[in-house]
């Protein structure tokens, strides 16, 4: 029964492998899913091999230097027994253990794939932000690029000699080199040793810690506001530096046990270090922030504080933003309305939340069609650009009337078609949208602009896989209360099924047996998987974060997916602290484009010089990524089509989802006006999606023309 159960899981390993990589091939980006597959493996491979090594050999030794000649120790009868019961079998039992702890030590570090890239290219002398911190005079770059990776290893090598060590011990009490009730010497000499070499090692690996732990004074909470503050320079600062060297003094001291195998000086040095690691590294901090920095905080704090503004402004790049202030007049005359018509033409009237719902009743035309989403864009309206409002019709198999049937969810109903467009700044006399892209087959001012209409591949799905281009014809649009237009699939996209392995596979793969037996299905059909968006973009770049909201626009005759895509960091110096959630901000890296008709998925990045992302001596951290944007969409995301409130930051990376986030400074009222004619209002105050407490410079580099 246990070989059945490990048959059928490698039988789903290997089916998940081989359809990743079909699928990977199919969209292009194969280099991405081999960097990620590779880097795991290597993580994996190298951790679970020093851990191997390290225990292993540490339990050789502890055979080696047990007791010849056992002394009788009442009470310890049943250690006896066991130590008799494996002798026979102790060259395969003291790998196997080694394995089955390095198994269990490695597996968890597949997950540090992406800090151990950054790593990776971090050694190459052209990967820099030209960015020093003014504690330490490093480079910022190392902080966000090789400071994460580190301080992972570090508290991986801590706790693996802290499990090594238990069970080492564990390993000399069975071969007696330990015995807790014996008369006399419970410890061994050579027993002494050992453990003190270890014991040295761990207390050698917490003296590099410290080191480390100076660094991240850099971006301390602790303080007025994030980074170094005063009392983390001139408390806590000299702490961790008496904390290294008293660490490696008390290593030292280990060491010298190996000659003098007791435990005095050890404990002695241990004592010490816990004693300091209190008083320095906790009562002093506490008592020099509550009696030197508390009664005159702003004094003390005030050159800190010009650090965080100085490197919160570098780290979102808006340090070269031009600040121009102008008169806030009180009252608004008629002619200042004419005057600004162009801006006043602007004012959105409708909220996407209650436009879709209007939509919904007005341009579903089918319960089995879905407006996911309502996004806000500029199209040229007769002869001008004007706001508008989109929302692709997008297929939902669950509105499906009668037949929930297989057929019909995974074969005929395959695609949307289409969508609905209105001005945002006008309204019928009946209080409805006035459309601009509207019905099926598409109407409206906007229809002609838009030459293929089907959405395969949409914002969420319903299903896990399609097969389209089979025997059966698809669904292409209803012509009346029970004719369709039909169609079959030529677009680019999917993976063919081929022959009956990869039938088995997809089969295996989605516990389908229908794909196997399908007489609907034939070797040049194509599976379609990963279809909803923001599966098939995390998919494709892994390594980026994404704004919690991807949108919709007409390019170049086509639908098509566009989703801004940062790189996030918590370890830029001195830059203040917001939730990435609050101000879906940052480093605007790149934007992926997705053909919902073919499935194209497009990315690339706005700006060569991203210090996450470009190519060092070493090689790139994440391939597979294009240098550049297609040029359509590069024009709608980089044009005039940044709003108020929205701004770019080509400086430094945000956070991951969940984590913190720098927060940019306020720096006073009014517009500013960036290079490139930019217009950012520092003060708008927060929007329905800017919730209060985060900066009201939302930094959400959407293209869209106002602030959702």
């Amino acid at each position: 029964m246990g070989g059945v159960v490990l048959l059928l899981i490698v039988l789903s390993g290997l089916s998940g492998f081989y359809i990743d990589i079909l699928w990977f091939r199919e969209v292009g980006f194969s280099s991405v899913f081999w960097t990620v597959l590779v880097s795991r493996l290597l993580l994996v491979a190298l951790f679970g091999l020093v851990f191997f090594a390290i225990m292993y050999a540490n339990l050789l030794i502890s055979r080696a230097i047990r007791p010849r000649y056992q002394v009788f120790s009442p009470g310890e009868e049943i250690v006896d027994r066991y130590r008799a019961a494996v002798e026979p079998y102790v060259k395969w039992i003291l790998p196997g253990i080694s394995v089955l702890f390095a198994l269990f030590a490695s597996v968890g570090v597949a997950g540090q794939w992406e800090v151990f890239q950054q790593w990776r290219v971090s050694g190459s002398a052209d990967v820099r932000f030209g960015v020093e911190d003014p504690v330490f005079n490093r480079d910022v770059a190392f902080y966000v690029l090789s400071l994460p990776f580190l301080k992972f290893v570090q508290s991986w090598l801590f706790s693996s000699l802290i499990v090594i060590t238990i069970v080492t011990a564990g390993a000399h009490y069975l071969w007696g080199g330990i015995r807790f009730r014996a008369v006399g010497e419970r410890v061994t000499a050579q027993v002494k040793a050992h453990l003190s070499v270890l014991l040295g090692l761990i207390v050698l690996v917490k003296a590099w810690g410290y080191r480390i732990g100076q660094f991240d004074l850099l971006v301390s909470p602790r303080g007025t506001v994030t980074g170094a503050s005063y009392t983390d320079v001139n408390a806590h600062l000299p702490a961790l530096r008496l904390l290294l060297v008293i660490a490696l003094v008390v290593t030292l001291l280990f060491l010298i046990n190996i000659r003098f195998r007791g435990w005095a000086l050890p404990v002695v040095g241990l004592g010490l270090l816990a004693l300091t690691s209190i008083v320095a590294g906790a009562i002093f901090p506490a008592a020099v922030q509550r009696f030197q920095v508390a009664p005159q905080e702003l004094q003390r704090e005030e050159k800190y504080i010009s650090r965080n503004i100085e490197f919160s402004r570098r780290a979102y790049g808006i340090d070269r933003v031009e600040t121009r202030s102008f008169p806030a007049e009180p009252e608004l005359t008629a002619e200042e309305v004419q005057g600004n018509r162009a801006i006043i033409d602007d004012i959105r009237l409708w909220n996407p939340d209650v436009l879709r719902q209007s939509y919904l009743q007005l341009q579903r035309i089918r319960p089995y069609y879905e407006f996911t989403d309502v996004d806000v864009d500029r199209y040229t309206i007769d002869g001008e650009r004007r706001l508008v409002m989109l929302a692709p019709r997008e297929v939902t198999q669950d509105g499906i009337p009668r037949g929930q049937t297989w057929q019909n969810r995974h074969l005929f109903y395959t695609h949307g078609f289409g969508g609905t467009a209105s001005q945002a700044d006008d309204v019928t006399g009946e209080g409805a949208p006035r459309f601009l892209l509207r019905d099926i087959p598409p109407g409206g001012e906007i229809s002609t602009a838009l030459e293929q209409p089907r959405v395969y591949f949409p914002e969420t799905s319903d299903v896990s896989f399609l097969v389209v281009d089979t025997e059966l014809e698809e669904l292409d649009f209803p012509t009346g209360q029970e004719q369709f237009a039909r169609t079959s699939y030529d677009g680019d996209g999917g993976i063919e099924v081929g022959g009956f392995v990869r039938r088995l596979a997809f089969a295996w793969r989605y516990r389908d047996v229908n794909l196997l037996i399908s007489g609907l299905i034939n070797a040049d059909s194509k599976m379609l998987i990963n279809m909803d968006l923001r599966t098939r973009v995390r998919k494709i770049a892994p390594f980026l974060r994404y704004d919690h909201d991807p949108y919709a626009a007409v390019v170049d005759g086509r639908l098509v997916w566009i989703w801004d895509a940062y790189t996030t960091s918590d370890d830029y110096p001195y830059s203040e602290i917001v939730d990435l959630a609050a101000a879906t901000g940052g480093h605007l890296s790149g934007t992926g484009e997705l053909h919902p008709q073919l499935g194209e998925g497009r990315g690339g990045l706005l700006r060569r010089r991203h210090d996450l992302l470009r190519r060092g001596r070493r090689g790139p951290a994440h391939p597979g990524l294009a240098e550049g944007v297609p040029g359509p969409v590069h024009a709608r995301v980089t044009g005039r089509r940044f709003a108020a409130g929205a701004l770019p930051l080509p400086g430094g990376p945000l956070p991951r989802p969940g984590h913190a986030v720098r927060q940019l400074p306020r720096r006073g009222a009014g517009p500013v006006l960036r290079e490139g004619g930019l217009l950012v209002a520092p003060d708008r105050g927060p929007g329905p999606q800017c919730p209060r407490g985060a900066h009201a410079t939302r930094a959400l580099l959407r293209p869209h023309p106002a602030p959702r």
